[in-house]
């Protein structure tokens, strides 16, 4: 967490998630995905399968619920970012 919060690659995942914040908006991991691109060198590869994680935790925890698309509706215990 502390590269999240620190690192200059990374301002445009604080930014997003002080804006959700400001907005009251949840802020979820898969609302954020998409600002982790360099967090691995697979890149984009790398954020659809976080979000297709997302979406499998969902689909397990909730199946009524959230598809894991990248629009910020999770609940989960993973979703909020402190």
């Amino acid at each position: 967490m502390h590269n999240l919060n620190t690192h200059p690659g990374y301002v445009e995942f604080r930014c997003l998630r002080a804006a959700l914040r400001d907005d009251q908006k949840p802020v979820t991991g898969a609302a954020l995905a998409d600002t982790l691109l360099i967090y691995s060198t697979r890149r984009q590869d790398y954020v659809d399968q976080v979000v297709t994680m997302i979406g499998q935790y969902h689909a397990l925890t909730d199946p009524g619920g959230p598809t894991g698309d990248r629009a910020p509706t999770g609940t989960g215990p993973r979703d909020t970012e402190t």
